[in-house]
């Protein structure tokens, strides 16, 4: 899952600070859940989130569990845009962390969200 947010005017460090906490204290113990990673724009207008889940089910049963974060996002962003219609097809990491990786299977169906 790609996510990129579109963030409102001077807000990328406080959604980043919100994306960080949501994450560390109830994303990491949803049941699907694998890694998520986060890059800031040097302009200071996105985030993008590269998230891996499981499954769509486990990504949509966590956006169902969890409403005030969502919420949340939306009022920090101009717009959401949530990417579940791509396929990892290669994974490489440092020998230092591990090598190759065997790819996920690709999640199907989208989800979109504009505050």
């Amino acid at each position: 899952m790609i996510n990129t947010l579109t963030v409102k005017p001077g807000k990328q460090q406080e959604l980043m600070a919100y994306l960080q906490e949501m994450t560390q204290k109830d994303v990491v113990s949803c049941p699907g859940f694998i890694s998520a990673n986060f890059h800031m724009s040097l302009d200071g207008t996105h985030i993008i989130n590269y998230a891996q889940w499981r499954s769509l089910d486990d990504l949509k049963a966590m956006l169902a569990r969890f409403p005030e974060h969502v919420k949340r996002c939306q009022e920090l962003t101009e717009c959401i845009d949530i990417r579940t219609d791509l396929q990892v097809v290669y994974c490489f990491q440092s020998p230092q962390t591990g090598g190759e990786r065997t790819p996920l299977p690709p999640l199907r169906g989208s989800i979109h969200t504009k505050p």
